[in-house]
């Protein structure tokens, strides 16, 4: 029998923040990436292929990412949406346009229990908790890492 602990975010990994990528740069070369309001339109958990990709310049003002991070949109139109998040498993390196948080889980994490962790209801609960405005709604960094999941040992 497994025993379950919760824990928060970011106890279980490092977060950081995707830069750059504008819309007319996604289309511009051979570079993996993902663009924040691609985690709405593209994806459910998982990234398995991207529909962006982008030249060596505009990678070198974007944020590399690895197979395992978790990618979550810093911002949508209703709270009921805020913090979709999506697990890149693309064996290459990417890059995560800006408004997209990134969670790297410790090499303990499984980063696809996580990926449906982090879509549960349960999860969806706590991150309307949140989530933060009115016309546009924010999840930050900083609140992402206090949200509690409870994960097997």
């Amino acid at each position: 029998m497994t025993d379950w602990q919760t824990k928060k975010l970011g106890d279980i990994g490092v977060f950081t923040k995707g830069a750059g990528i504008p819309k007319d740069s996604a289309q511009s070369g051979e570079l993996p990436a993902v663009r924040y309001g691609e985690l709405y339109t593209s994806f459910d958990v998982f990234v398995k292929n991207t529909k962006s990709h982008i030249d060596q310049e505009t990678a070198s003002a974007s944020v590399k990412i690895k197979k395992g991070d978790i990618l979550f949109a810093g911002s949508g139109e209703t709270i009921d949406e805020i913090g979709k998040s999506a697990v890149y498993q693309l064996d290459s390196e990417g890059y995560a346009g800006g408004d997209i948080v990134i969670l790297r889980p410790d090499a303990s994490q499984d980063s696809s229990f996580l990926g449906y962790a982090l879509n549960s209801e349960m999860a969806r609960r706590e991150l309307r908790k949140i989530g933060q405005g009115q016309s546009v709604v924010h999840v930050y960094r900083k609140d992402l890492e206090t949200l509690s999941l409870a994960l097997p040992e």
